[in-house]
């Protein structure tokens, strides 16, 4: 299957992720902000295999996942995920240069 080419895709991230993306799309960002609810699966949310699933199909350079809930253990999971996809978290900047 050949890559599709994108500069910025969201899902599922609400106002907030939309804001962000607008601004990472500005900048010719390769990046995908996806949901990621729970470990679990939830029937509206991504769970971190679906949400990691989804990313690797998308294959965006960089992915955030976003909406997170307490359920997530953000260094324990942080540091299972593939290259190139983190969980984003309060304060998180991205260069948009």
């Amino acid at each position: 299957m050949p890559k599709n080419t994108h500069d910025i895709i969201v899902v599922g991230a609400g106002h907030n992720g939309l804001t962000a993306a607008s601004y990472m799309a500005k900048a010719g960002l390769d990046v995908l902000v996806l949901d990621c609810l729970r470990p679990a699966h939830h029937p509206t949310h991504f769970s971190i295999d679906e949400a990691v699933e989804v990313a690797q199909r998308i294959a965006a350079r960089q992915t955030y996942f976003v909406h997170m809930s307490h359920e997530i253990d953000h260094g324990s999971v942080s540091s299972l995920l593939p290259t190139g996809m983190e969980l984003a978290y309060d304060g998180l900047t991205v260069p948009l240069s």
